[in-house]
C-alpha cells in the first residue's frame, strides 16, 4: 500500500511545482496537501473502506478547487490558468470513479458528481454518470428525467432524451412523472421543427395561414394521442385531462 500511495504522490509533483511557481500556494501549504492527500488516501486504502472517508476526501478536493480557482483571481492568473485548476478537475474525477466502484450505485454519490460534471462542463463524463445512474436505480424516475433533460436541453439532442424517457417508461409504465415529462418533451421539440418550418417559408398571407391551421390540428392530435397512451398504461383521469386541456388553449 505505502508504495502504491507514494507512486500517486510522485504523480503530484507537476501540480505542486506548478502551483508554486504561479505563487497560487506557498511551500507550507503544498506540504499541508500533501499531507492531507496522504492521510486520505492510506485511509481509503484500507481494507475496510468507509464511505465516509471517501466523500470526505471529495470535499476536501472540492474546497481546493475552489481555493486554486480563488488565488488565480487574486494573482491575475490568466494564461495556463485552465491548467493550473485541471489538476484539481482531473483529480476530482479519479475520485468520483474509483469511489463509485467501492460503492456502485450510492445516488448520494451519483448526484454530487452529476453536478461536478455540469459546473465543469465535463459532457463525456456526465454521459457516464447518467447512465451509470440509471442503469443502478432503472425504478428512479427522477433520473431518468434528469437524464433526458441534460441531453435535451444542454445538448440540444432530441433522439437521445426521447429514447431514455422511453426506455425509463418500459420500466414504469405508470410514471405519471415520465409520462408527463415525455408529452412536454415531444411538444418542446415539435415546437422548435415547425419554428424551424416557419423560418423557411416564405412571408405569404396564404401560405401563413394554412401553416397556421395545420399546426394547430397537429397539436390536437398529438395531445389526444398522449391522453389515450396515458389512459392505456394507466387510467388517471387528472392526467388525461391535463394532455386533453392543452389542446384548448
Amino acid at each position: 500500500m505505502a508504495e502504491s500511495v507514494q507512486i500517486l504522490l510522485e504523480q503530484m509533483i507537476p501540480e505542486f511545482e506548478k502551483w508554486k511557481k504561479k505563487k497560487i500556494f506557498t511551500d507550507a501549504e503544498i506540504k499541508r496537501i500533501i499531507k492531507k492527500r496522504t492521510q486520505f488516501e492510506y485511509k481509503i486504502r484500507s481494507r475496510n473502506p468507509n464511505k465516509v472517508d471517501s466523500l470526505r476526501y471529495i470535499a476536501y478536493e472540492l474546497h481546493l478547487l475552489k481555493l486554486v480557482k480563488q488565488r488565480c483571481i487574486e494573482m491575475g492568473v490568466n494564461k495556463k490558468k485552465h491548467i493550473l485548476i485541471g489538476f484539481v478537475v482531473r483529480r476530482l474525477h479519479f475520485l468520483f470513479d474509483r469511489t463509485l466502484l467501492k460503492f456502485p450505485g450510492d445516488e448520494k454519490i451519483l448526484l454530487q458528481y452529476f453536478d461536478f460534471c455540469a459546473n465543469n462542463k465535463a459532457n463525456k463524463a456526465m454521459d457516464r454518470v447518467l447512465g451509470r445512474a440509471v442503469a443502478f436505480h432503472p425504478t428512479n424516475e427522477n433520473l431518468w428525467v434528469m437524464a433526458a433533460n441534460w441531453h435535451y436541453q444542454r445538448n440540444q439532442d432530441f433522439k437521445t432524451a426521447r429514447t431514455l424517457l422511453q426506455r425509463g417508461l418500459r420500466i414504469n409504465e405508470s410514471s405519471q412523472v415520465l409520462w408527463l415529462q415525455y408529452f412536454r418533451l415531444e411538444m418542446l421539440y415539435r415546437e422548435t421543427v415547425m419554428e424551424r418550418l416557419l423560418m423557411l417559408e416564405k412571408p405569404l398571407s396564404s401560405s401563413s395561414g394554412a401553416t397556421s391551421s395545420t399546426s394547430s390540428g397537429t397539436t390536437i392530435i398529438y395531445i389526444i394521442s398522449f391522453s389515450f397512451l396515458w389512459s392505456y398504461h394507466c387510467p388517471n383521469l387528472s392526467v388525461s385531462l391535463y394532455f386533453l386541456s392543452a389542446a384548448l388553449v
